[in-house]
């Protein structure tokens, strides 16, 4: 199969788990266990599709594009899977910890690809990979923040990773491109919450290599903040999450994020 044509196909999937799951057709007439087996059959499609991935093709030189690059159909794959369990983290009725579980690492898996395919090489960014690795962080902060089984299970080190990962690449884009900034200075001040969280709980001192700074950002900077990333163009499917985010933010003591993923 090209490369064309695989493509496609997983743009096909996306329009089918929208309209299986998300469209106001499908949400009026799930009951619970065909909302399940929907999101199953969704599930093995996706997965088939990634394993009939070709391989990538050898080019000369440096490749200038990550069309046909294996770690971008990496991306694409991990990105699939949190929208297809979107809806369930959104609810949060009887989740089940997998879910949690497997998007963290989707999240995660999503911010590790981003940083082999472009920290150190020729190929630019894309307004599309900005809100990609925004996204995967933010569903990392919403899963820790959320589920019990995902914050008992967490690494200290491997969390931390993540976030450094998904920071650097934020802030290497806000280099190159202002409107970028909003999202990296957000993003921080989330990450530096959510790793006081993870420490506190696990009650263990926080790893010196934290990319937070010491300085706690209030509630009216993360305000301007999320002003800005709407001024320059983010999704509106966005604003309440962004809302969410801000909220829980400025209540301490807080166990739980109630409204993260409220779209």
């Amino acid at each position: 199969m090209s490369h064309a044509l695989h493509q496609f196909r997983i743009r096909c999937i996306w329009a089918r788990i929208y309209a299986s799951i998300y469209s106001n057709a499908a949400s009026q007439s799930h009951s619970d266990e065909s909302y399940q087996a929907q999101v199953q059959s969704l599930r093995r499609e996706l997965d088939e599709w990634m394993a009939a991935t070709p391989p990538e093709p050898q080019r000369p030189g440096v490749p200038l594009t990550v069309f046909a690059n294996a770690e971008d159909y990496k991306v694409t794959y991990n990105e699939t899977i949190l929208f297809l369990y979107r809806g369930q983290l959104t609810n949060r009725e009887n989740v089940q910890d997998e879910v949690f579980l497997e998007c963290m690492q989707a999240a995660s898996d999503i911010c590790q690809s981003c940083k082999r395919l472009y920290i150190g090489k020729p190929i630019n960014y894309t307004w599309s990979t900005l809100h990609v690795i925004f996204l995967a962080g933010l569903t990392n902060l919403h899963c820790l923040w959320t589920s019990p089984a995902v914050r008992q299970a967490a690494r200290i080190d491997s969390v931390s990773n993540s976030f450094t990962t998904c920071t650097m690449l934020l802030a290497i884009m806000a280099e190159r491109w202002e409107g970028a900034a909003p999202y990296r200075d957000l993003f921080e001040a989330l990450t530096s919450r959510a790793m006081a969280m993870l420490v506190e709980r696990k009650q263990h001192e926080p790893l010196p290599t934290s990319p937070v700074g010491s300085t706690v950002p209030n509630i009216e900077d993360l305000t301007q903040w999320a002003a800005q990333i709407a001024d320059v163009g983010m999704p509106d499917a966005f604003g309440s999450l962004l809302s969410g985010l801000i909220g829980d933010y400025s209540l301490e003591g807080q166990e739980s994020n109630d409204s993260l993923w409220e779209f």
